[in-house]
């Protein structure tokens, strides 16, 4: 979207020549995406992007709006802020959330899997409150775990896991009472993080 609406030109820019106000930009973007209710969104416009807007695109930033397919789902409410309706919100989610789910579903009804009582979310996804609620209403046979702190849930793990994951020795118990706050004998648990699946089954 962010290429959409002020160009390519302009946010590559913004990338090679001002860094801070790129990462910002993003940071800003995923934060306010994955935390959108059903009240409209807003998003900072940084001085370094509106000017790199002016030097390669012609019109003003409402104008080239207006010609985007979703434009009514944008608008301009001041120099600095871009306003988000939550449906466009929702359809950045619905595409990769959709996938995801299909093939949840298909791992799910694979041989032995049957065992599989609970889902933990993890990643960025499992911040989302939309996500959460999709996969809910997608699973509701099944009992959907979020830990608190879900975005960080995954570097837990990975330490907790070092480098040897094969390990028969491995204590997956306390993996997942440390790491993502479950309880222990929770069984066969669904890890969803970040667009992948992988099933943690504790020996």
């Amino acid at each position: 979207m962010l290429n959409d609406v002020f160009g390519v030109k302009a946010i590559q820019d913004l990338k090679d020549k001002e860094m801070y106000d790129y990462v910002d930009l993003l940071r800003n973007f995923e934060t306010k995406k994955r935390d959108f209710s059903s009240n409209n969104t807003i998003f900072r416009i940084s001085a370094a992007l509106k000017e790199n807007f002016q030097k390669y695109e012609n019109g003003t930033l409402q104008e080239k709006i207006s010609k985007l397919s979703y434009g009514n789902e944008l608008e301009q409410k001041s120099k600095d802020k871009l306003q988000v309706k939550p449906m466009l919100i929702k359809s950045w989610f619905d595409g990769p959330l959709d996938h995801l789910i299909q093939h949840m579903k298909a791992i799910l009804t694979e041989r032995g899997m049957g065992k599989v009582a609970s889902i933990l979310l993890v990643g960025g996804f499992g911040e989302s409150h939309y996500a959460q609620e999709k996969i809910i209403l997608a699973f509701p046979e099944k009992r959907i775990l979020v830990p608190k702190d879900a975005g960080i849930v995954v570097l837990k793990g990975a330490v907790l896991c070092g480098h040897d994951l094969g390990s028969d020795s491995f204590n997956w118990e306390k993996l997942l009472e440390v790491g993502a706050g479950v309880g222990a004998g929770v069984g066969v648990v669904a890890v969803a993080a970040l667009g992948a699946l992988k099933f943690l089954s504790p020996k």
